[in-house]
């Protein structure tokens, strides 16, 4: 089968599919490719201009609730399920879930398409991700796994990874569970966490530069989109030295040899995931070494994340197809016979890519920030930034003087310091050669905060 018969499969689907999620994130501009999608939200960051998104009004939505906690009390809606019995049922996709989302699944008639919680929770555990990536002879920056009783024991057990370390929990959240530590005064600040009992991935700290790429296991191979640039602490967009605020994608980004190098890893690990008969999407970080140029594994998210809606909707899947729809292929058209190599091959082609930049902005101030409303923004000649139009996806940006804002808080919103206001598409590289927002981004990002 050919990528055109794929999208033909999906544009004319009968079957109801819902993205399931707080708001209409991970499958931001999906509705240009599925027929018959809706997504269901706790609220609607759209104000009602969107017209596939299905928000209850008898929800009461509190951002400050887990993704875990907003996705089971929507399964468990009364609006919610009428809705989808009214549908006949369907399949579903989630960014976050647990085991209690998979039983208000089964009971509201959807269908998960995604591996079992069990199984993704278990490899999602860094020490479990450093083992498998061991097995397949994928290397990880130089580490040790233990739980810790204190400062003295860390530095018993981790004199030849260096005096600057950095430790990290078996699961992270955007950078919330990474701690790096010189000496026992950074080590006391987060001790709680630290020595809880957990295993602790403790690593070398390198001088690197941080790096992301989603993947799909199927039944015919491992489908590679392109490598990315991950932001990370940047203060404009985030309080966490060490958390994710976004990706950009651009030709030229990396050398060929590690784009290359990359995808065989990336390989390499969905080889070793589909052994133990997970399927579907996952997300790798890569990091390279600055001072020697060698490529490390970071970790695994074997689910959808944070790069989900930059590599959806990129001009390379624009004139392709989604890595989402190879996903979904893989439970609503198991006999889809794509030919694995040739559309990996397709994705490292770097010809074709329009710049695409997508950057998390979280409230950095110490005052409280409210929603600002999705849509596109432009800059005006006196370099202010006013709302333009409404839109529902960032391939209604039309050049280089506007951007797509997606608001990712309810219309009434308090948002304190370190939580999320929205995300920022612009058609443009986001970052200079130092790893710092360009003047324009920053620009972009302080005129639609103003726009609150």
């Amino acid at each position: 089968m050919n990528t055109n018969t794929l999208r033909d499969f999906f544009r004319f689907n009968q079957t109801p599919v819902y993205f399931i999620d707080w708001c209409l994130f991970s499958g931001i501009g999906m509705e240009e490719w599925i027929g018959n999608v809706e997504f269901l939200c706790a609220t609607d960051t759209f104000g009602g201009l969107h017209p596939r998104i299905v928000a209850p009004k008898s929800f009461i939505y509190n951002h400050k609730h887990s993704s875990e906690e907003i996705n089971n009390a929507l399964l468990a809606n009364a609006e919610i399920r009428d809705h989808i019995r009214s549908r006949n049922g369907g399949k579903a996709l989630l960014w976050i879930l647990d085991q209690q989302t998979e039983l208000l699944a089964a009971e509201a008639g959807v269908e998960i398409c995604l591996p079992p919680v069990r199984l993704r929770h278990y490899w999602d555990h860094k020490g479990n991700t450093n083992r498998m990536a061991e097995n397949a002879g994928v290397p990880c920056v130089p580490y040790l796994l233990s739980a810790l009783t204190g400062y003295d024991h860390l530095r018993q057990i981790s004199g030849h990874l260096g005096e600057r370390l950095v430790l990290q929990a078996p699961y992270g959240n955007s950078g919330s569970t990474t701690f790096f530590i010189d000496n026992e005064t950074d080590f006391e600040r987060h001790a709680a966490d630290l020595t809880n009992g957990e295993e602790i991935r403790i690593m070398r700290r390198i001088d690197c530069r941080s790096t992301g790429l989603e993947a799909c296991v199927t039944r015919h191979g491992t489908v590679t989109a392109p490598l990315v640039p991950e932001l990370v602490g940047l203060p404009e967009l985030t309080i966490s030295k060490g958390g994710w605020c976004g990706n950009e994608l651009y030709p030229g980004a990396f050398p060929k040899e590690i784009s290359r190098q990359a995808q065989a890893y990336t390989l390499k690990m969905g080889e070793e995931l589909r052994k133990v008969g997970f399927r579907g999407y996952f997300q790798l970080d890569f990091l390279i070494d600055k001072n020697d140029g060698t490529l490390y594994l970071g970790e695994m998210n074997p689910r959808l994340s944070g790069i989900t809606p930059l590599i959806n909707n990129a001009s390379f899947s624009r004139n392709g197809i989604p890595l989402l729809l190879v996903h979904l292929a893989e439970w609503m058209y198991p006999d889809h016979g794509l030919n694995v190599n040739e559309l990996n091959e397709f994705f490292m082609d770097e010809s074709g890519w329009e710049p695409l930049s997508f950057l998390h902005v979280n409230n950095v101030t110490e005052e409280v920030a409210h929603a600002v409303p999705t849509g596109i923004y432009r800059r005006a000649a006196d370099g202010q930034v006013h709302y333009e139009r409404p839109a529902n996806n960032p391939g209604e940006i039309k050049g280089e003087d506007e951007i797509f804002w997606f608001s990712s808080a309810g219309r009434y919103s308090s948002i304190g310091r370190g939580e999320e206001i929205g995300a920022l598409f612009m058609p443009s590289r986001a970052t200079d050669e130092d790893g710092q927002l360009t003047a324009a981004a920053r620009s972009w990002v302080a005129g639609v905060k103003s726009c609150q």
